[in-house]
């Protein structure tokens, strides 16, 4: 492992930069150690997958799968292209817009944007979700996520996200989708019982009976809310008496 070495802590720095949001001092130093000879492939490969992260979130999205690509290929045998590899199709899949590949041609770009400005259409396809199973679709892909990368970060926001899926559907089509609600929630919080975002989630399914008139298993969730917390008064113990208290007046 890098960690320990010289590099390595170069690598950890790097990385601490961009989860803080300094995503150009990290973008630098990734660069730098792509392009600096005394640098292990490990700490290059890992230089190349956040250089693609970065650009995939700002919407660079050729340029991410260039260096994505570049990593698999200069690279093979790191975890990050073992990751990456036979993935591409799905991560170009899932661009929202057209991406533009890096042109060289100065002349050309002229031309391309020449053409923009007469063709005003937005680049990007249009997908018409209209009678479609999205909620089914949806879990669907989060349910790769938390099959493929159990008991990480990745998993813990996919199988959060899941939860939000159900939440948001249950006043379309209740209480048919309350099943679907209860047992995304019971997966999360049996995978990542210490979740500092369990008790937020809590509140939000006991609002949801709430809504509908069913207070015996509103009491029994905020109850649930007041139990977890223990002796401690947290903001949603506190709101889970107030609620209880208003609904006893």
């Amino acid at each position: 492992m890098l960690a320990g070495t010289l590099h390595g802590q170069d690598v950890d720095w790097a990385r601490d930069l961009y989860e803080h949001g300094l995503k150009g001092r990290a973008l630098e130093m990734y660069v730098g150690i792509l392009h600096t000879a005394s640098y292990p492939p490990a700490a290059k490969a890992e230089a190349l997958y956040y250089m693609g992260q970065m650009s995939f979130e700002d919407g660079s999205f050729a340029t991410a799968m260039n260096d994505w690509q570049k990593l698999v290929s200069e690279y093979p045998e790191s975890p990050r292209a073992v990751e990456l590899k036979d993935r591409f199709t799905q991560l170009q899949e899932v661009y929202s817009k057209v991406a533009d590949p890096p042109i060289d041609s100065v002349v050309a770009r002229s031309y391309i944007k020449n053409g923009d400005f007469w063709a005003r259409t937005e680049k990007k396809f249009e997908v018409n979700t209209s009678l479609l199973p999205n909620l089914d679709l949806g879990a669907a892909w989060y349910d790769r996520v938390i099959a493929e990368f159990p008991g990480t970060e990745a998993a813990d926001l996919a199988m959060q996200r899941k939860v939000f899926l159900w939440l948001g559907s249950v006043d379309a089509d209740y209480p048919r989708n309350v099943a679907g609600m209860l047992e995304a929630f019971v997966a999360y919080e049996a995978a990542f019982p210490k979740d500092e975002n369990l008790q937020a989630f809590r509140y939000q399914i006991s609002q949801a009976y709430w809504r509908h008139g069913d207070w015996l298993t509103t009491t029994t969730w905020l109850n649930k809310i007041i139990q977890a917390a223990g002796d401690k008064s947290t903001f949603y113990s506190d709101m889970a008496r107030a609620r209880l208290d208003n609904m006893h007046q």
